[in-house]
């Protein structure tokens, strides 16, 4: 009998085609899961972006409520607001601080105050919160847009996140606050009413809501 024409070859033969066909559709469903999985996955990271997103533009907001001189230095009061109406976290943020000497920006040091929140500390923002900075400017030569005001520019940086410890990504929220801060060592030069001078004066106003929004 004919290789061709034996029966156990072609019977053979046929399961070994079946099997291979078995195996190319097995890939193919593989290969289709992943491509779901990773489709999903994608979906589930973008909307995931786009709620960091929304956190650190609408739902956080930031603003300077005061800011006093206690005879060598300044305290600022800055406040934290959660706009989103679910609570969120909040690792301390970072305050930088710069005064404007002719055409360039010089760095001032700023720190937490004394028994307050500590640097590294994650804040659960549920409404709003209170954090009291510490800024240490002195010396002359400083740009004086208004006489006796320093040119001041702050800068904070924020990382918040739905969860108290983020497995993936992280918003970041970038805000620079411009002013005037009042050279309180200079007021002698000027007249009775200093007292009545602002301690500073904003150039814009804050992304702050009022209290009864929150």
């Amino acid at each position: 009998m004919s290789a061709h024409t034996n029966p156990f070859r072609r019977r053979a033969s046929r399961r070994a085609w079946l099997a291979g066909a078995g195996v190319l559709s097995g890939l193919l469903l593989v290969d289709q899961a992943a491509g779901l999985w990773q489709d999903r996955e994608l979906a589930r990271r973008e909307e995931l972006r786009a709620r960091l997103d929304r956190l650190s533009t609408d739902g956080l907001r930031t603003g300077i409520d005061d800011i006093v001189f206690d005879g060598s230095r300044y305290i600022l009061r800055l406040r934290l607001q959660n706009a989103s109406r679910k609570p969120f976290y909040v690792l301390m943020p970072r305050l930088e601080g710069f005064v404007q000497v002719g055409p360039t920006w010089e760095p001032f040091p700023v720190r937490i105050a004394e028994g307050d929140v500590r640097e590294g500390t994650v804040i659960k923002l549920e409404k709003e919160r209170e954090i009291r900075e510490v800024a240490e400017v002195s010396g002359s030569g400083y740009a004086e847009p208004l006489p006796g005001y320093r040119h001041v520019k702050l800068t904070l940086e924020a990382l918040v996140s739905p969860e108290e410890n983020p497995q993936e990504d992280i918003g970041e929220r970038r805000e620079e606050f411009f002013l005037f801060l009042r050279d309180v060592t200079r007021d002698g030069e000027f007249s009775a009413s200093t007292a009545r001078r602002p301690s500073y004066v904003p150039l814009r106003a804050w992304t702050l809501l009022p209290k009864e929004a929150l």
